[in-house]
Order: structure tokens, then sequence, then C-alpha cells
């Protein structure tokens, strides 16, 4: 659970989403595992609609393993609204808002976690729900949102399918190849006895799925 500061619209955004860096969330969120909760706070300050104070407004699916520039994930329009609050993010890969208004009462769905929230350590930050609140969340319903993801995001996503889904043995080979055409790329127009040929590859993020994909087909 993350206690929220914004409305979720600013955070899960058709148009590509971001989340604030924090370490503990790279450290302890595991993808396919975890779903960070936005809660609403009770500070009229900090959370200006008042349908979504104290309540759970919407749900997040990081990449914790990549840090970008947040002008890389999100769209132009919404950077330049945004300004240097954030200059670097994770990416939401998938996000969705609760059902509402109204939306669920946190204090009715997470009694415990939400208790957690009025510790100092914790405020503005994250607590967890676990046993029946974890269930319970779970089993809320919600508007999934359409988001769009920017190539860098992508590309980080492609790669690791491929390295999730090759064997140890074919990750080594593939790696090796693509090591040595970068290499051959990077030396291009250098001399030794003889003059390398100027050559071009696509980035290693495109190259590796790429060699992967055709070690399989062969």
């Amino acid at each position: 659970m993350n206690s929220a500061t914004t409305s979720p619209w600013h955070i899960a955004m058709p148009l590509g989403a971001v989340h604030p860096i924090t370490e503990e969330i790279r450290e302890e969120f595991v993808l396919g595992r975890d779903i960070l909760i936005y809660v609403g706070t009770l500070n009229g300050n900090l959370t200006e609609d008042p349908e979504h104070r104290g309540r759970l407004i919407a749900a997040v699916v990081i990449e914790p393993s990549q840090v970008l520039e947040t002008r890389r994930i999100i769209s132009k329009n919404f950077w330049s609204n945004l300004g240097e609050q954030w200059p670097h993010a994770m990416a939401v890969l998938k996000a969705a808002v609760m059902e509402g208004p109204p939306y669920p009462k946190a204090h009715d769905v997470i009694p415990n976690a939400y208790r957690q929230f009025a510790l100092m350590e914790n405020r503005g930050g994250i607590v967890e729900a676990i046993g029946e609140e974890r269930a319970a969340v779970m089993a809320l319903p919600i508007t999934p949102l359409d988001l769009h993801l920017s190539p860098e995001v992508q590309a980080y996503i492609n790669v690791r399918a491929s390295v999730s889904e090759t064997p140890k043995s074919i990750r080594e080979e593939v790696t090796r190849m693509a090591d040595l055409i970068i290499n051959r790329v990077r030396n291009g127009g250098t001399q030794r006895i003889v003059t390398n040929a100027n050559r071009t590859a696509p980035n290693i993020s495109d190259l590796y799925p790429m060699l992967t994909r055709k070690w399989r087909v062969d």
C-alpha cells in the first residue's frame, strides 16, 4: 500500500505511467508477486479531491529493475506540465483504478495496514497488506487503464522476456554473439594493419531478442 498525495490520474495516465523512485520499492517489490495500491491521505492539502481521501484509489504494477529519465516514460505534453518534480522514475507496466466514486474506504478494507500509516516513518511511504486484508484488496472491482509503453520501456521488457524464456546455454551464446557484433561496430573505421570497414547494428536491447529468436528458429 502506498500513501498517495496526488490523484491516481497523475500516477496511472493513459500515455505512459511512472512511479517515483524509492529504495524500499526497488529492493522489496517483486514483479509477478506484488501490486502497489494507492491510498488517498486524509490531508486536504495533500489529497485535493475529497472523494480520494482515506480511500483505495488505484493499483499499479511497476518495473523495479529499470530506472529511466521520467521524460522518456511519459508523453511530452504531460512531462511539460510535470516539471522537475520526478526527474527519474520507474515505469508502470499495468494500471487500474478502483471502481467509484465512492471508492473503497481504506479503513474498512485494510484496517490493520491502514493504521500503520499513522506511524511517522510510514507517512507518505509504503505498508504491507497481508493475509485476509491482501485477499480483500485483490477482490475489489477495478477498471483497467490502457497504457502505451515508451520504446525504452518496451525494449527492456523484450530483453527480459528473451532472457527468462531462454535456456542458460543459449543465453550465454547469444550474449557472446551480441558482444562480438557490438565490438565490431564499435571498432568500425579504426586502423590496425588494415582499416576496419564501417558497420552498423541495432542497439543491444534490440539485438539480443533478435538473435534469440533466430537461434530458436534455426
